[in-house]
């Protein structure tokens, strides 16, 4: 793939992803005309919660940082697969030196936090159970509580009701 202006790779776990995550805000680039590309663990076949699927055009070892301006984390249970991956974090923190856009919603800013990205920003993240909250506290993280939360180039969201709005703010601050 070559240089795309604007082009988001988008974050999905194979198994598990959060449907209305990924289509809602993916629906949000389509709109306008904004090219992303998926991916995941494997290329192929990735599995909604709820039964959706998805298609990884990327395997993680094929991914380029160099081909994208935004990441995009989708959320889910799946997701969690995603914390604590040591290329996941060296793809993070390659992008946060880049100053690139970098988004989480549901239960992937904990992605975010595993990479040390989120230490001393406002972010949120789905805490239906208080658990994730705490854990942002604990570590210097202004947990704000919101829907949605934007901190300089980080956008979280805090679950499904909040796709749309993460997609709409993603394409709005990627095209400012």
């Amino acid at each position: 793939m070559t240089k795309k202006e604007n082009c988001i790779a988008v974050f999905l776990a194979q198994e598990n992803f959060r449907d209305e995550e990924f289509f809602e805000t993916v629906e949000e680039f389509d709109k306008r005309n904004i090219k992303f590309k998926t991916v995941s663990f494997k290329a192929g076949k990735c599995l909604g919660k709820l039964g959706g699927e998805a298609e990884a055009e990327l395997n993680l070892d094929e991914f380029q940082i160099e081909n994208f301006d935004c990441l995009v984390f989708v959320g889910g249970g799946g997701a969690l697969f995603f914390v604590d991956h040591p290329k996941i974090n060296e793809i993070l923190r390659m992008a946060q030196r880049r100053n690139f856009l970098i988004a989480a919603i549901c239960i992937a800013p904990m992605i975010l936090l595993s990479a040390g990205l989120l230490t001393g920003k406002r972010a949120t993240v789905w805490n239906e159970d208080e658990k994730q909250g705490k854990i942002f506290i604990e570590n210097q993280v202004i947990f704000t509580e919101e829907d949605l939360t934007v901190d300089g180039k980080i956008i979280t969201a805090n679950g499904p009701r909040a796709a749309k709005k993460f997609g709409q703010k993603i394409a709005e601050k990627l095209l400012a």
